[in-house]
């Protein structure tokens, strides 16, 4: 598809903004490690799954989803969405999330186009799904939207399927209950009170920005929008298994942002939601013919990344 380069800026100059995005975060006002006491340790942690998640974006990138040439930007791509935010400079439970989305999402796409082993990959990428839901229990209803849009290409058994399903669905429940309630004396009818709890949508909340940062936000959904309905627009020049494994990246990609943006306020949510963002993004820019819209819309993509962090010191 297109042209085999996939930036429209050099790979250089993205990890210098990258950089200095990072090194600026950490003399950002206000921003602070919301999770492990003790900054340094914190983002140690955090910088540490941001290697593993981006190893793990280039690792599958290859394999499955786009092409292998120019691979190294989409992990650059992803660097750079959540760098935006200095929060993500410390460790929270999102930085696990968005490690366990990647690889469950890995597992599914070849639970659907390889013959062999299918239970295996979807047990596994059920198991990893089911581990995302005790981060944060909304995602329960991307698991439950998956059950069912699984079952009709799966080709198997439906007493299979939902056995594994089902298993792999409660192991992370299972010893997650006998480590708290042996170590911490978990109530169990007080846990599923507030699990159920927080299932329920009572108001969308949003987070408090100015408006140098909405405006950034505002172009990075801009551009993956443009991105969106370009890549599905092009999807016939993708081969068979390309394409169902894109389909499947736009799919989560779509049903992540809408959880997210109905239940979650925390800022650590983009974590989770640039992956599949970041993938359309990078598909856009690998296979657009109008390079010169391209370099436009990464332009204000960029300047608008720069001034929202130049406005967080003002």
């Amino acid at each position: 598809m297109g042209n085999n380069r996939p930036g429209v800026f050099s790979f250089g100059f993205m990890i210098v903004v990258i950089i200095l995005l990072v090194i600026s975060a950490f003399f950002t006002p206000g921003v602070e490690s919301p999770t492990v006491p003790g900054s340094w340790l914190s983002s140690v942690l955090s910088l540490s799954f941001l290697v593993c998640i981006c190893i793990s974006l280039y690792y599958i990138n290859n394999s499955y989803f786009l092409t292998s040439n120019g691979s190294s930007f989409l992990p650059v791509i992803y660097l750079l969405l959540v760098f935006s935010f200095p929060e993500v400079v410390y460790f929270s439970f999102y930085h696990i999330a968005a490690l366990l989305l990647i690889w469950g999402l890995y597992f599914n796409v070849k639970f659907l186009t390889v013959e062999d082993k299918k239970i295996n990959y979807l047990f596994i990428s059920v198991l990893l799904f089911s581990s995302m839901i005790l981060i944060e229990p909304y995602f329960l209803w991307m698991m439950g939207i998956m059950f069912f849009i699984n079952i009709s290409p799966s080709k198997m058994n439906f007493f299979r399927y939902a056995a594994a399903s089902i298993g792999a669905f409660l192991i992370p429940f299972i010893y997650y209950f006998s480590i708290r309630y042996l170590f911490f004396d978990l109530s169990l009818p007080q846990y599923f009170d507030s699990f159920l709890s927080s299932l329920v949508l009572t108001s969308v909340k949003f987070p408090s920005m100015k408006i140098s940062v909405i405006f950034m936000v505002s172009m990075i959904a801009v551009v993956s929008l443009r991105s969106f309905f370009y890549i599905i627009a092009g999807r016939n020049e993708l081969g068979s298994n390309s394409a169902k494994s894109f389909n499947r990246v736009l799919f989560l990609g779509f049903v992540t942002f809408i959880l997210s943006f109905l239940y979650s306020s925390d800022v650590m949510s983009i974590l989770v939601v640039f992956i599949p963002v970041s993938m359309v993004i990078f598909a856009f820019l690998k296979s657009t013919k109008k390079k010169t819209e391209a370099k436009i819309v990464m332009t204000l993509l960029l300047l608008s990344i720069i001034v929202g962090r130049i406005s967080l010191f003002v």
